[in-house]
């Protein structure tokens, strides 16, 4: 522990060389509220189409930062964080390498250290099963693997990683005196999480770990996620309860021999469909589908995604014989990967990061093809064609996203740019 503890003083000696965030322009249509936790302890949320949770330690040693926001977001937090004690931003940790929590990252890179797992500062980075790594503004500076310990602002401060939860990189920030676990993704305050199979997400692991953190945390612990409301450990409680409750239906129903379509057409889980999320992701259908695909898999493990061959296909031969082995891989070896619309996305986004700009439309092109009835297949198609140049095409995609899901705040947004009513 010692060793940890000088370790940490190092890294915040370290980051004393230059003071101030980098200039960026602040998006005024952004709102950055500030609660106070604790003592020292701040949560802020920052509101665009959706809204983020930061959590802030104030003291004589400047700020730490638990997760940024999305790029836009984070200069108008940045901007808040001014008016927090000393303003200076020293240390900044990652809960994991989603874009809504690192991926502004680069307006605190000057003044503060970035910390993540080693999963996720490798996903933040690019990295993606063959494609290479992309070493870039948002990019970690300091990576652990299991437990780190800081003390910053008289207070211990715990991160521990949790394998194959909501990633496969996800950390757990306890600030020990001051009675706060920010716990990133690991709990979707009253709503249906998103467990991210494209980064060795797991339902079970997801389960798991909220007995862990109510095994590990003293009872009066406030739990900050990356979304939503703050939970007490009697909220946690009824949570796992139903997490639990939903993957034993789940597999009760598997086992009598059932599949993941009767389940959805029989409302399997439609007593929790007031959590369903704003996201395809984020609903019982698709927590359906997840429970059912880890409970019916060989040995309980989850299939390899399709972009595990794909990705090395496409650096080895480019898109066209990529797309070739994608279909000929559905039609002879259907239950060897797994195709589902989650990692073909993430994919073409991987793609898309790069520049890829052509072999990411084509990757969310074949997505469309495969899951017409999701609305979310052409939301991304469509972002893909609009990269492209290719306005009109992406007019139509977004148009029948929305069609798909009135609720698609993205697409209205984009539409509303582009002048589309």
């Amino acid at each position: 522990m010692k060793n940890m503890l000088l370790l940490a003083a190092i890294i915040i000696g370290g980051a004393g060389v230059v003071f101030g965030q980098a200039a960026t322009p602040v998006d005024t249509s952004i709102k950055v509220t500030v609660t106070k936790l604790a003592d020292h302890i701040y949560k802020t949320t920052c509101k665009a189409e959706f809204e983020t949770n930061q959590t802030v330690s104030v003291g004589p040693d400047g700020l730490l930062l638990v997760d940024v926001g999305l790029a836009r977001t984070a200069p108008a937090l940045a901007d808040t964080l001014k008016k927090l004690g000393n303003g200076r931003v020293r240390i900044v940790i990652n809960t994991h390498a989603h874009d809504d929590h690192a991926s502004g990252n680069f307006v605190f890179k000057d003044s503060a250290v970035i910390i993540a797992q080693r999963n996720a500062a490798g996903n933040i980075g690019g990295g993606y099963y063959s494609l290479p790594p992309i070493r870039n503004d948002n990019s970690p500076t300091k990576v652990f693997d299991d437990t780190l310990t800081i003390k910053f602002n008289g207070e211990e401060v715990r991160l521990k990683h949790v394998p194959n939860a909501h990633t496969d990189g996800d950390l757990i920030v306890h600030f020990v005196g001051s009675g706060v676990v920010c716990v990133g993704d690991l709990i979707f305050p009253d709503n249906i999480p998103f467990i991210d199979l494209s980064l060795s997400g797991s339902p079970a692991g997801y389960i798991r770990n909220l007995q862990t953190l109510l095994d590990t945390y003293p009872p009066e612990v406030q739990y900050i996620a990356g979304h939503g409301r703050v939970y007490s450990r009697a909220d946690l409680e009824k949570y796992h309860a139903a997490m639990a409750q939903m993957a034993d239906l789940v597999g009760r129903a598997a086992a009598a021999g059932k599949t993941a379509e009767q389940m959805k057409t029989e409302k399997l889980l439609g007593a929790w469909a007031s959590w369903n999320g704003p996201w395809a992701t984020t609903t019982v259908d698709y927590l359906t589908d997840i429970l059912y695909r880890e409970t019916t898999a060989s040995a309980g493990k989850l299939k390899p995604p399709i972009a595990v061959p794909l990705t090395a296909m496409i650096v080895a031969q480019g898109i066209g014989p990529a797309v070739e082995q994608y279909h000929r891989l559905k039609k002879e070896r259907p239950d060897d990967f797994d195709f589902g619309e989650e990692g073909m996305n993430t994919l073409g986004y991987q793609l898309l990061s790069r520049g890829l700009i052509n072999e990411a439309a084509t990757i969310f092109r074949l997505n469309v093809e495969a899951y017409p009835a999701s609305f979310n297949v052409y939301d991304s198609y469509g972002e893909a064609l609009l990269a492209r140049g290719d306005t009109a095409r992406a007019v139509i995609h977004y148009k029948k996203s929305l069609e798909l899901n009135p609720k698609n705040t993205n697409a209205v947004q984009v539409l509303s740019k582009l002048g589309v009513k």
